[in-house]
């Protein structure tokens, strides 16, 4: 049976639909946000690492003891991920 056309919903089938494909579209936003986000991260994570094998061992050595000594413990200091 092909489906109804949508002149011949009711108001209820109308609403009903309508309720039916936001859900729908919540489920796939937040998805694409997870995807975006996780995406996002490893980026930043291979530029990172591309950055790292760029640095001399002295320039390592120097941002591994910042880390050691200040840490990193918000989003200020790092920027925000995610």
């Amino acid at each position: 049976m092909p489906p109804k056309k949508i002149e011949n919903y009711t108001d209820e089938e109308l609403d009903a639909k309508l309720i039916e494909l936001g859900n729908e579209r919540d489920k796939i936003k937040k998805e694409m946000r997870e995807l975006t986000a996780e995406s996002d991260k490893r980026f930043a994570q291979a530029e990172a690492k591309r950055k790292l094998e760029l640095m001399s061992d002295t320039e390592k050595a120097a941002l591994h003891q910042m880390i050691q000594t200040e840490g990193i413990s918000s989003e200020e200091q790092v920027g925000r991920v995610g």
